[in-house]
């Protein structure tokens, strides 16, 4: 959904015209959070660039705090909205930002992930290299890696990425293809289906 076309959009951000990077979800401890906010301090003169933060959690009044003491108007923050307003909320992004925690590298790519693919939105990782999650985006092209506790590093990618617009709209194109082509319910339910076939733990009906 196009932000001009989103109903809600001046509901989160005044600036429609301008790149939004989004965090939804979780604001827990094990969260890269402060690369975030540091991200968003080292970008607050940057009038293109604006950040929403949208979720709960233990670092939520950090985000709060932080937002105040260094008076940002380039950071919103909002509590989880209701279910039915995630297709609002979620394409509102240009570029969404996804952490996943030191050690969980080869056991799971946090399922946000998805969700930002199917929005059409381009993905900083924040991670370590070496994972599931940079091998997503490494083989689709849909966004970048930045290693943990590195802020100075994400903001420059994050400007790197606004300022060549032509590049950023590739990556969210390709986001959303993958999520199309790779990731969608059907595709998923046929792979897991065939797998459970395979392993006999389900009935071949077409041998009936």
């Amino acid at each position: 959904m196009p932000i001009k076309e989103n109903p809600f959009a001046r509901n989160f951000i005044g600036n429609i015209d301008g790149f939004i990077v989004l965090y939804s979800g979780n604001m827990g401890a094990s969260h890269d959070i402060d690369s975030m906010l540091g991200a968003a301090l080292i970008l607050r003169d940057n009038n293109d660039i604006n950040f929403i933060f949208i979720g709960e959690g233990d670092k939520y009044k950090d985000i709060e705090r932080f937002i105040h003491h260094h008076k940002l108007t380039n950071v919103a923050l909002f509590t989880f909205q209701p279910e039915n307003m995630i297709k609002y909320t979620l394409p509102l992004a240009d570029i969404s930002l996804v952490s996943l925690d030191q050690g969980m590298e080869d056991l799971m790519i946090p399922s946000k992930s998805f969700y930002y693919l199917a929005a059409g939105s381009a993905l900083i990782a924040i991670a370590n290299d070496e994972s599931e999650l940079s091998d997503l985006i490494d083989s689709s092209r849909c966004g970048a890696l930045v290693p943990p506790g590195n802020p100075n590093i994400l903001a420059e990618t994050i400007e790197n990425l606004t300022s060549n617009s032509r590049h950023l709209s590739i990556m969210k194109t390709n986001a959303r293809e993958i999520a199309e082509n790779r990731y969608s319910r059907e595709i998923c339910t046929s792979k897991f289906s065939k797998f459970l076939r395979q392993s006999k733990l389900l009935q071949d009906e077409s041998k009936n």
